[in-house]
């Protein structure tokens, strides 16, 4: 049987999302820094995070080691709030 491993994964106000390992090994994994805050929690799916950031980018990060698999431009004018389903990413804006 695969072993899967849990990750806890938080944004901060000063533009850096995060991700811990599940236990006995909680060490930070990785950090990622946008230009910008970030006001809203993480979108975890298939193995990619999802943040939005004040610098008006949704940025999709490898869960395994924080690389940035892409980024999208929100034009929003605000903060983006990414939600997943499946293969689909919808975002909210505050």
């Amino acid at each position: 049987m695969r072993r899967r491993e849990a990750l806890l994964c938080a944004a901060t106000i000063t533009g850096i999302a995060g991700c811990l390992g599940s236990a006995p090994s909680t060490v930070e994994r990785w950090r990622f820094r946008t230009d910008q805050k970030v006001d809203s929690p993480p979108a975890i799916a298939a193995g990619t995070v999802c943040i939005g950031s004040m610098d008006f980018n949704l940025y999709a990060i490898d869960a395994g080691d924080g690389t940035e698999r892409w980024r999208f431009e929100t034009h929003q004018g605000a903060q983006s709030y990414p939600a997943v389903a499946g293969a689909t990413i919808q975002l909210q804006s505050r």
